[in-house]
């Protein structure tokens, strides 16, 4: 008999996905192999994919012995990336909240419960995020190595505007630390990883562990990874100005007098 799920989440994982069919199954497996004693939802949005992404996500509900944590969606219209990562964490319960998009996957099968070790027991911080891999999109190792940190560092709001890479497949936060109206009011930028780390800087500090957790793949289809350098920093700086107006709007001088700074650096930088 297959288990129900009767407690609350404790944690929420949320995975978007739109034409991941050739990826969605390794994605689904490292969040199904955590092994945890406390209760999680693993909430699917599917952007109204048009290839067999909906039938392997339905075979792993009714086959494999945790698709009860699956509650999968696809909806009817596209709603575009942003709209839907919000509406997805409009359905979280959990007090704390996991990222991992449908292209990319979880390789530590202890990886919720490190987090939330870490997050349990130090209540100044909003969120944590950890070291990762990179494939190509045949499972080839890259060279690529980004956070490209071997050391534990904390980020503050003092760094907003900082160019700070942290890789969405690892995120882990708090979820009372996230106003999902402010990133409703934020989903024209271009950067929404990065729109979600600003705003949970200024609820608490974030910490980065240098284990490899996860694995963030490269590939033709890729939203951010195949676009050129010059690209990538134009969008960056645009998720910089809509963040600024936001926090003007929002009278949070300080932060936004510290992202303005931070900015100009990251600017001259690259030399735009």
């Amino acid at each position: 008999m297959r288990k129900s799920a009767t407690n609350p989440p404790l944690v929420s994982v949320i995975m978007i996905t739109y034409m991941h069919e050739a990826f969605i199954a390794q994605a689904i497996e490292g969040v199904l192999m955590q092994e945890v004693d406390f209760p999680v939802e693993f909430i699917i949005a599917d952007d109204c994919s048009p290839d067999q992404t909906s039938q392997i996500v339905k075979t792993y509900i009714e086959t494999h012995p945790k698709g009860h944590w699956i509650k999968y969606t696809q909806h009817e219209r596209n709603k575009g990336m942003m709209p839907n990562f919000i509406w997805a964490l409009e359905q979280a319960k959990g007090k704390y909240i996991a990222l991992c998009e449908g292209d990319d996957y979880w390789s530590d099968n202890r990886k919720l419960r490190k987090q939330l070790d870490y997050l349990h027991v130090n209540a100044g911080f909003s969120f944590c995020f950890s070291n990762i891999s990179h494939v190509d999109e045949y499972k080839n190792e890259l060279s690529i190595n980004w956070p490209n940190r071997n050391q534990n560092f904390i980020l503050t709001r003092r760094m907003l505007g900082e160019e700070y890479l942290i890789p969405s497949p690892t995120i882990f936060f708090v979820s009372s630390c996230l106003k999902i109206r402010s990133m409703e009011k934020l989903e024209t930028a271009p950067l929404g990883d990065y729109v979600l780390s600003s705003l949970l800087l200024m609820r608490g500090h974030g910490f980065y562990c240098p284990d490899k957790m996860a694995t963030y793949r490269h590939h033709k289809n890729g939203v951010f990874s195949e676009l050129e350098l010059k690209e990538k920093v134009r969008e960056g700086l645009e998720t910089r100005r809509i963040l600024f107006r936001f926090f003007i709007g929002k009278a949070r001088i300080v932060s936004a007098l510290i992202l303005f700074k931070n900015s100009r650096i990251f600017k001259k930088r690259y030399r735009f």
